[in-house]
């Protein structure tokens, strides 16, 4: 409902750790392969919206992977460098699957409701609805962060979330 969004401290790699746990037998069932380096990586935010951003980005990693294919999930903490200003200390969890090659001039257009990655008809149910990283985008700029996509050399996407830690 219309319910204000919490800020508190959540533990990310925690909430990485479980949507991971969420997406395994779909992964499993698709024969891909899940790789994770999560560093503990604490943000602060609405717990409900961030589980959202991270399991919309896992999933979107499965449906459009290829049989055989790989998920790498990489979350560090960008704050431990010396002398970097509390303020700019961010958490950066990237997301980065095998699949169809996609047309870098239309990255950018992944992020808008409805458009499909390989093209913009529907390949069937498991398709999904393209609503995926349209979400993933609100909840970033909710939160202050960055969302980068780029078209992966080979086929796929990656997809780098930095939140304000």
């Amino acid at each position: 409902g219309g319910r204000e969004p919490r800020h508190e401290a959540v533990d990310l790699d925690e909430l990485v750790a479980a949507e991971l746990g969420s997406i395994e037998p779909a992964a499993r069932e698709r024969g891909v392969s899940v790789a994770a380096r999560l560093a503990p990586g604490t943000v602060h935010g609405d717990p409900e919206l961030l589980a959202l951003l991270v399991g919309n980005l896992l999933r979107n990693a499965v449906q459009h992977n290829h049989p055989g294919g790989t998920i790498a999930v990489d979350l560090e903490d960008l704050g431990a460098s010396a002398g970097a200003a509390r303020s700019a200390r961010a958490v950066r969890l990237t997301v980065d699957n095998s699949g169809a090659a996609i047309d870098p001039a239309r990255v950018d257009t992944l992020v808008e409701p409805f458009v499909r990655g390989a093209s913009r008809v529907s390949r069937g149910p498991a398709d999904g609805s393209g609503l995926g990283l349209a979400i993933v985008a609100a909840v970033v700029r909710a939160h202050g962060g960055t969302l980068l996509l780029a078209a992966r050399e080979g086929g796929g996407l990656r997809a780098e979330v930095a939140l304000p830690a």
